[in-house]
């Protein structure tokens, strides 16, 4: 069978180098132009990243870190999305993350007004760790590598391209074609081949959208627009430089005048951008702003995008992978987690040894149902963080009246004040977010007091052992095995 991915980027290089691997007697071909840059900010992921690509044996851990110039992150760290100030969203959830009540959290917050150290990502940035330790495993020869908790990454967005790029050119049943696409011959349903520039035609029998906005093969598909619940619509990129010491390994999501702006270290530079309405502001205002905040910004490109999805990703013999499929907003690194999805889903499930075994009609119905339950629980979830008590302008004043929170939104806040969250008040399918991302959000806007969390612990039964276990977890020994991040690029570079 033969898998023609449309698009470079970071969605088209993931997608060509995931499933080429297992699926090595496919051929898979990658159009990929050089003449359409990338976005090139920098990009935070889930922890999914690492778990998918960092435990393989393509590469070394250390190999990926060098080459990319990526970071750990350990969490995303919310400053004045309500008149609380700020809170820390770990990426590894709290030592209770899987209990049917998650009590850390709320114990902690009972005691401290914070969340900050109900997990293993909280007290290593307290005590400047991060995840990771000296390792060795025998896969790797003589050759050192690192081990790891629960993490995820920064990543430099053209670098990490070029390092999978040339990681999935290595392999046989991989090509690319450097042109652009001109004309798509269609038949009433499939897509039978593409016209590429210097008269180049590309036959194939399954054919993969990366194309992001332009959304090149799948833009006759309906678009289902989320913006009366997402209340942000345009982007100002940006960059700073550092000198890759001290650093914050957390991505800092700064609330703003008209939305909020994300900041995310990788080893050379902060790459940044304002994520903002343009109901209430403009351009010019936004870059006021930018450069009152961050005086050494250096501005980069300016975008607006409809937050949203499409009706179905796969339709026929064409699947929408990432950006071409959906796009909530840069919040909570749901494009590239969502994307993740997409391709477990396809590797585990949907490619077959043939295109009819492929395509069969109910394995992408039950793909696209799938994939439709998790973008519309982080739609809830993106959602939910626009519920806090700001009130100092205009775009935080119409988020404090909650106008646009989602039906579910409106649920979880109700049972939050009524009992608390539990386990099985989310979905908890694969790919979704769950009590474990949700309580931190929640009470991090305060929608609970301290009185009130310690009230619902104890009403649960559930207080001493909570409080036991938090004791024991939160203290710092347990950060003595892990390493500070200057010890991590020192042992980079050796």
């Amino acid at each position: 069978m033969k898998i023609v991915i449309v698009g470079g980027g970071l969605s088209g290089w993931l997608s060509a180098f995931s499933l080429s691997k297992k699926y090595s007697h496919h051929k898979f071909v990658v159009i990929d132009s050089s003449k359409i840059p990338t976005i090139g900010v920098g990009e935070g992921t889930t922890g999914l990243f690492c778990d998918k690509f960092l435990r393989g044996e393509d590469f070394t851990v250390k190999e990926f870190f060098k080459e990319t110039k990526a970071t750990p992150k350990l969490g995303i760290q919310f400053n004045d999305w309500s008149t609380k100030k700020s809170f820390l969203s770990p990426i590894d959830g709290s030592f209770t993350k899987n209990c049917h009540i998650d009590g850390s959290v709320y114990f902690d917050y009972s005691q401290n007004n914070t969340v900050g150290k109900s997990s293993l990502c909280g007290v290593l940035r307290s005590h400047d760790r991060i995840p990771f330790y000296r390792g060795f495993e025998e896969k790797y020869g003589v050759e050192e590598d690192f081990s790891w908790e629960d993490t995820a990454v920064h990543l430099d967005n053209e670098k990490t391209i070029n390092f999978f790029k040339s990681k999935t050119l290595e392999r046989k049943n991989v090509s690319c074609i450097d042109s652009s696409v001109v004309k798509i011959n269609r038949t009433e349903k499939l897509v039978l081949s593409i016209e590429c520039e210097n008269s180049l035609t590309v036959d194939g029998d399954l054919f993969l959208d990366c194309t992001g906005f332009k959304r090149i093969l799948s833009k006759d598909i309906k678009w289902i627009d989320f913006s009366s619940n997402l209340p942000v619509n345009s982007v100002v990129t940006f960059q700073m430089e550092h000198d890759n010491t001290n650093l914050d390994l957390v991505t800092q999501a700064n609330a703003m005048n008209d939305g909020w702006s994300w900041v995310i270290p990788t080893q050379e530079r902060y790459g940044a951008g304002y994520v903002y309405c343009d109901y209430f502001t403009n351009e010019d205002k936004v870059t006021d702003e930018i450069l009152k905040k961050y005086p050494s910004a250096k501005l980069g490109r300016h975008f607006k995008f409809k937050s949203g999805k499409q009706k179905t990703c796969w339709n026929d013999n064409v699947i929408s992978i990432g950006l071409s499929y959906q796009f909530l907003e840069p919040l909570q690194a749901t494009s590239i987690h969502l994307t993740l999805i997409q391709l477990e889903l396809l590797d585990k499930y949907c490619i077959k040894p043939t295109i009819s075994y492929t395509l069969d009609s109910n394995s992408r119905k039950k793909f696209n149902e799938h994939m439709d339950r998790v973008i519309e629980n982080y739609k809830d979830f993106v959602n939910i963080h626009y519920s806090g008590d700001r009130t100092d302008t205009k775009f935080w004043k119409y988020i404090s009246k909650q106008f646009h929170l989602t039906k579910f939104s409106k649920h979880i806040l109700k049972l939050l004040k009524t009992r608390g969250l539990f386990y099985w008040d989310f979905t908890n399918e694969y790919g979704t977010t769950g009590q474990e991302l949700w309580i931190y959000t929640l009470l991090g806007l305060h929608h609970l007091n301290a009185d009130q969390c310690f009230a619902l612990l104890n009403n649960s039964g559930i207080i001493s052992d909570t409080a036991m276990l938090y004791s024991e977890k939160s203290t710092p020994k347990q950060a003595i095995r892990f390493m500070p991040y200057q010890d991590f690029i020192e042992r980079l570079n050796t």
